[in-house]
């Protein structure tokens, strides 16, 4: 389990932690999954695992070996120009991570600007483990549809954006029952929740994903890079965070496009970071993925094969031993759908920080 549903529980009237707060909780996590913004109802203690680290938090199968590319169709060609072909059209499950990478940030041009007053509107899809922890212990993977309004610029205090949250039909972790408590969850129908600071404290700017805050980041690769290794205190992984810190830069946020390049770029340095042939998002559409191995499991950006644009994200087990589930499973994935400008947000269906009236 990790602290933030530990708070969650103990203090279940306040709001859901802000993407800020959860990403500096996950730094202090030696080992830790991700969480989630989203309130988990019941008396039941809830921990949302995997490694992504979706920002209202994001995870990967064991990375499944790539998919051979198929033989070539026969033709009326002489070998010599099938080959020939071959070499300057090389199947896409033999590209380096480098590679994609450097694909999807070429690939990158479209610009949206956002005013300040305006919000940033992101649509998802994911998938997340969650554990109950008491007389009986209990898994599931947790799956719900996800829109955000994010205020263009955060304020200092109050309210920053709307989560609107609901719950789809859970699927069963692997080797456990679902629950009674995950289909009722299922079937309450959804929610619209403030998203707001109830603590008073202030997010640093390094981990701040509001527009604004994210047009001042690096723009070239070199900078980008030292932006995601500095983190507060000794990571046990250094490289590993530093690729969680990437995914949390893109999961339900607009990074702006010089930004998003060197991103991308910037991962490519990773040690570690390698590609995968064929990749699923949570909304069933097929990609290739690069990422990286840690703790038995496998976390992973997913690309789309033609237009190299970000689908989303995933997790798979590579060692049962140590992730507590059979090789090949997936704990995790999301699915980023749309992502747009409003000008205005729908309103919470409670007060933020319980407040009255």
């Amino acid at each position: 389990m990790n602290e933030i549903d530990l708070y969650r529980d103990e203090r279940p009237d306040a709001a859901p932690y802000d993407p800020g707060t959860k990403a500096m909780a996950r730094d202090r996590l030696a080992a830790a999954g991700r969480g989630r913004t989203a309130r988990r109802r019941g008396p039941y203690l809830m921990v949302a695992a995997g490694g992504l680290a979706l920002a209202a938090a994001v995870t990967v199968v064991q990375a499944l070996p790539a998919t051979p590319p198929p033989p070539p169709a026969q033709s009326a060609q002489p070998a010599q120009s099938a080959r020939a072909a071959r070499t300057t059209e090389p199947a896409l499950t033999l590209m380096s991570a480098a590679e994609v990478l450097d694909r999807a940030a070429q690939a990158v041009d479209e610009e949206l600007t956002p005013r300040d007053d305006q919000y940033v509107v992101v649509r998802s899809q994911t998938m997340y483990g969650s554990y109950a922890l008491g007389k009986k212990e209990e898994r599931w993977l947790y799956r719900s549809k996800r829109t955000i309004w994010l205020r263009a610029r955060q304020p200092e205090q109050g309210p920053y954006g709307v989560l609107r949250i609901e719950m789809l039909e859970p699927r069963a972790f692997p080797g456990w029952p679902i629950p009674r408590k995950a289909f009722a969850e299922a079937a309450a129908g959804p929610e619209l929740r403030a998203l707001v600071d109830c603590d008073g404290g202030t997010i640093p700017e390094r981990l701040r994903t509001d527009y604004v805050s994210l047009k001042r980041l690096p723009a070239d690769a070199e900078g980008m890079r030292a932006h995601l290794y500095a983190q507060e205190g000794e990571p046990d992984d250094a490289d590993r965070a530093a690729f969680q810190r990437a995914g949390g830069l893109l999961r339900e946020t607009y990074l702006p496009p010089a930004q998003r390049k060197a991103l991308y770029q910037a991962v490519a340095t990773i040690p570690g970071v390698s590609v995968t042939g064929t990749a699923e998002d949570a909304a069933g559409r097929t990609g290739v993925s690069v990422g990286r191995e840690y703790g038995g499991q496998r976390d992973e950006l997913i690309f789309d094969r033609e237009s190299f644009a970000l689908l989303g994200e995933r997790s798979v087990v590579t060692d049962a031993g140590r992730a507590g589930a059979p090789e090949g499973s997936l704990l995790a994935s999301t699915a980023q759908l749309e992502v747009s400008v409003s000008d205005t947000a729908p309103e919470p269906d409670e007060p933020p920080c319980g407040a009255k009236g």
